[in-house]
């Protein structure tokens, strides 16, 4: 986190947000996050640290051939707008990566 300098026990969050999907026809999704609802949360307590407000927030990926994982990217860098809990506003260019891994069956 920009100007802060979290102790150990504070570099773990809880991730939430919602988002919308969809599947191309070479089987192919993209994962779109709703601005607005990304919220990053200290672990036991409803603390909000971040929150996605804005720009783009977007991976794209397959799932694998057993069906059991989904592995996600950025195509381009996202544009993203993050809000933190005391009112600073930061504007990154991120690139991710996501593994999704089935539990069940």
């Amino acid at each position: 986190m920009i100007g802060l300098a979290p102790t150990p026990s504070e570099r773990t969050l809880d991730m939430s947000w919602e988002f919308t999907y969809e599947f191309a026809d070479d089987g192919t999704i993209t994962m779109d996050a709703v601005p607005g609802t990304g919220e990053w949360k200290i672990p036991g307590t409803n603390f909000v640290v971040v929150r996605y407000t804005g720009g783009t927030n977007s991976d794209s990926g397959r799932f694998s051939v057993d069906h059991k994982t989904i592995v996600l990217g950025t195509v381009e860098p996202n544009d993203t707008v993050l809000t933190y809990f005391d009112g600073r506003v930061v504007h990154t260019k991120c690139n991710t990566s996501r593994v999704l891994i089935r539990v069940d069956k």
